[in-house]
């Protein structure tokens, strides 16, 4: 990635984007005049610290900050936004907070020398939903008997996309997966299609256009119809500074996030997890830093030390911070037997940034030591494991009795849900319904009867590949089977049978003989021990140089539609050698339901080879726990 001070590079500045969600955000509390409190979701925190420093918000009147919890804000101002998720949880949460204190209110009233400290009364409620009002929480606010009256009011707030670096955007929608692809509500894809109107709006509808899966349908529908204005012409925007844009359902590859990544950015998730961009590092890691507690810690390109390390493989990082360290040190050596004019240049021009890099250099090789440290005695067999199935290196039986032994080792639930989908998808026909009955039973026994819901919402999701049994007596039973079966076809196309073919067609798994390197990579998988290539960055990159008809056949075996606008009239190969010569294309990657930082080091990788600059953009980045946990969590209540 490229340092933030480039942001004009190709053309797109895509921190304007961060200027139009923090305009948003100062139009919204500028609905309540005056001075007001902001109590916010937790959820929500990292994500608006991306948007708007504390100073901006003190500026349009907000006179407290408060985090959205069980216990009501001591407030002191009749005004007050909250800001949060349109969660019929959330607002039902807000709903108390306001019920307690018109309580209050009745109370003093009521009894007012029983009250010592005044009780102001509450003239404005604002409730700012993310990313927009859904319907459950306007009946939840009815419900509880605060719609209508005046005194608290709805509205949307769509921050759209949130710039994390010069190369990277997120929506931070941590439930699309669920809501997409296990509970078949879409309804979020019209604020994905708002939001990527804004993009056009500001550098130009994009040359050629490729999506795929049903959430992406819904996405190029939704922009397709907000850019048709009230007369039915369709606006059209004469710049164009995006090459290419592909809009792909996490679905399209859900291999990927089941294996652990390897980079040094993926491993940070993996293990501490990031949101937004930051992470939050524990006292024992930090402690050399000298502060009480949890660290925060922002990720991105601003840290010369981590951007020279985030997508390296992890193997190599500390032996590079080494090196790093004792180039610095080597630095500071020279400066000692400098004549005082010399000194005076060293001290005013390089060593503050040698000193900062120095603090990051210490507190990264901490970072190291901790994942070292954390990671499991049998981290090795694994990732034997992991890659062994991918690769067909590993049987089927020896998957069975890994899992079997970290079910009997009690091995953290997530660990085996990863374990048991990834077994799943690498078989030819997915499990037996007799494999399937004898694993899942020892991950209930393991981990709780609760798991039975997760392994019905896995099926949904696709990651649970099982073959239908036909072995009932019943003829009419077989002929509902196979019905089932056929309309479970039609709806999700399921990937039973197919992820080999795939592979094949893509070229995920490298060949054994071809020797990938770690440490100076040229190929995508070295982001998996070149065990294998991410699927989404591999389809991107054979469309980016062959064209979009090399992956016609690939895309067939992936749940959903295909929609392609601007290739019919383009050349397979996209980079044509009789246009002028022109700056690096601007390829924007839209993956719904979440992006692993591997893949976006792919990417990194693969801008590199073809001289493209790829923009990434997500509904939030992810890993498998991450995955399974809000697959797992609703099912828990």
């Amino acid at each position: 990635m490229s340092g933030l001070c480039d942001r004009n590079k190709n053309g797109v500045d895509v921190w304007l984007l961060r200027e139009i969600g923090c305009r948003g955000l100062v139009c919204c509390l500028e609905e309540i005049p005056g001075k007001k409190d902001l109590v916010i979701d937790t959820t929500l925190m990292k994500m608006l610290d991306r948007l708007a420093q504390a100073t901006t918000l003190r500026k349009h009147d907000v006179d407290k900050i408060y985090r959205l919890e069980r216990v009501p804000p001591t407030s002191l101002c009749p005004q007050r936004i909250y800001l949060t998720r349109s969660t019929p949880e959330a607002i039902k949460l807000i709903a108390e907070h306001i019920n307690h204190h018109l309580q209050q209110q009745q109370q003093q009233e009521r009894h007012p020398q029983q009250h010592q400290q005044q009780v102001v009364v509450l003239s404005k409620v604002l409730v700012l939903c993310v990313p927009r009002v859904t319907y459950a929480a306007k009946a939840q606010l009815e419900e509880e008997g605060l719609a209508g009256g005046g005194l608290v009011s709805l509205h949307p707030f769509c921050p759209g996309f949130v710039p994390l670096d010069d190369d990277l955007l997120t929506l931070e929608m941590p439930t699309f997966f669920r809501d997409a692809f296990v509970e078949g509500d879409l309804s979020a894809c019209v604020g994905i299609g708002q939001s990527l109107t804004v993009l056009h709006s500001l550098y130009g509808s994009p040359k050629r256009t490729l999506a795929h899966g049903r959430a992406a349908h819904a996405v190029v529908n939704a922009v397709n119809t907000l850019a048709v204005g009230n007369d039915g012409q369709t606006r059209n925007n004469t710049k164009c500074e995006i090459g290419q844009l592909f809009v792909l359902d996490r679905d399209a590859d859900l291999v990927t996030p089941l294996l652990t990544q390897l980079t040094y950015e993926g491993s940070i998730d993996e293990h501490f997890g990031i949101q937004a961009g930051v992470v939050e590092l524990p006292s024992h890691v930090t402690a050399e830093e000298g502060k009480p507690g949890p660290s925060k810690l922002m990720l991105n390109s601003k840290d010369a030390v981590f951007e020279s390390i985030r997508n390296k493989h992890f193997a190599g990082v500390a032996g590079q911070l080494v090196r790093r360290a004792k180039e610095i040190h080597s630095k500071k050596e020279e400066s000692e037997k400098m004549k005082t004019a010399q000194l005076k240049e060293f001290v005013a021009n390089d060593l503050r940034e040698l000193k900062t890099q120095q603090r990051s250099i210490s507190l990264h090789l901490s970072v190291c030591e901790a994942i070292t440290g954390a990671t499991k005695r049998d981290f090795d067999v694994q990732l034997t494991t992991e890659h062994g199935l991918v690769t067909g290196a590993t049987s089927a039986s020896e998957a069975k009795i890994y899992f079997e032994d970290c079910c009997a080792r009690q091995m953290p639930s997530n660990t085996c849900l990863r374990l048991l989908c990834l077994l799943s998808l690498t078989q030819s026909n997915g499990l037996s319904c007799k494999e399937f009955e004898t694993l899942s039973s020892q991950l209930v026994a393991a981990s709780g009867y609760r798991h039975l819901n997760t392994l019905f919402d896995l099926r949904q999701a696709g990651f649970l590949s099982v073959a239908e049994s036909l072995s009932a007596e019943s003829p009419q039973a077989i002929a509902m089977k196979g019905l089932r079966q056929a309309a479970s076809n039609l709806i999700n196309r399921e990937q039973t049978g197919s992820w080999r073919s795939l592979c094949k067609l893509l070229k995920l798994i490298p060949d054994p003989d071809e020797p990938i390197e770690l440490h100076n990579p040229s190929h995508m998988s070295y982001v998996f021990n070149g065990a294998y290539t991410p699927g989404i960055p591999q389809l991107v990159s054979q469309v980016l140089t062959k064209g979009v008809q090399s992956v016609s056949e690939a895309l067939k075996l992936l749940p959903g539609t295909t929609i392609t606008e601007g290739w019919e009239s383009a050349a397979n190969t996209p980079n044509s050698s009789s246009a002028p010569a022109l700056p690096p294309p601007v390829v924007l990657v839209l993956v719904l339901g979440g992006v692993t930082f591997a893949e976006i080091a792919a990417f990194k990788l693969l801008g590199l080879r073809t001289g493209n600059r790829i923009i990434v953009a997500s509904t939030g980045t992810c890993t498998g726990n991450k995955i399974m946990s809000s697959i797992t969590q609703p099912t828990l209540v």
